[in-house]
């Protein structure tokens, strides 16, 4: 008896963990979709990132900004969707991950 009491025990704390995990894969997570226009900017704090000062008066923290587009001062025209479902180390701006970038000349 305490073995069967043990093993379902043990499928609970198993399931316990493993759903959650799951829907947070199949949700996906993240937020609103933007379109917006900004200067990239290298950002000297845990390392050094580029991020992006919005026309908005926003900041914005990309999570996966090509390297051709890594150029202080650079205006760009950009879309993407605001990842509040994510945390970063740079503690500075909104995550987005971005889906479409085109430059559109130097401040």
């Amino acid at each position: 008896m305490k073995k069967i009491l043990y093993i379902a025990v043990l499928v609970v704390v198993v399931l316990a963990m493993v759903v959650p995990a799951t829907v947070t894969c199949v949700r996906g997570g993240g937020g609103e979709t933007v379109s917006e226009t900004g200067t990239l900017t290298f950002v000297d704090l845990e390392g050094g990132f580029h991020g992006i000062l919005g026309d908005d008066g926003k900041k914005y923290d990309p999570i996966n900004l090509s390297q051709e587009f890594h150029q202080d001062g650079l205006r760009v025209r950009f879309e993407g969707r605001l990842r509040t479902d994510l945390v970063s180390t740079h503690q500075w701006g909104t995550l987005i991950q971005i889906t479409m970038i085109e430059k559109i000349g130097t401040k």
